[in-house]
């Protein structure tokens, strides 16, 4: 009992996947007066300081989670000048060391 989580509801809605049908039917059939009716609405809203306030907090947040998630994908690029390894170094001084020996004897193939 002690250690019982607490039981949460499900909120019930009316938006059935029928209602949904429909609201998108109506929306692609009236695509200019819905664009119109939510252009209204967002210009009244954003006459509201609560609402203003809120749209910001959201969009703070958004854009936090975007720049994570974009460091995440790409680690950040090494700034200056690229560093020399010594193995790379070291590579490229025995290849270029074979390419001496192998231009300096010339091999004579006789068919």
């Amino acid at each position: 009992m002690e250690n019982q989580e607490p039981i949460v509801e499900k909120k019930k809605t009316t938006y059935t996947p029928s209602a949904k049908k429909a609201i998108d039917k109506y929306r692609t059939k009236n695509v200019e007066k819905y664009n119109e009716s939510q252009r209204n609405y967002y210009n009244e809203a954003k006459e509201d300081p609560e609402w203003k306030q809120k749209f910001n907090e959201r969009c703070k947040e958004n854009n936090r989670k975007y720049r994570d998630k974009k460091r995440l994908e790409n680690p950040p690029k090494p700034r200056g000048r690229p560093r020399k390894v010594i193995e790379d170094l070291k590579k490229a001084y025995l290849s270029s060391e074979l390419n001496k020996k192998i231009s300096l004897s010339p091999t004579i193939v006789l068919g």
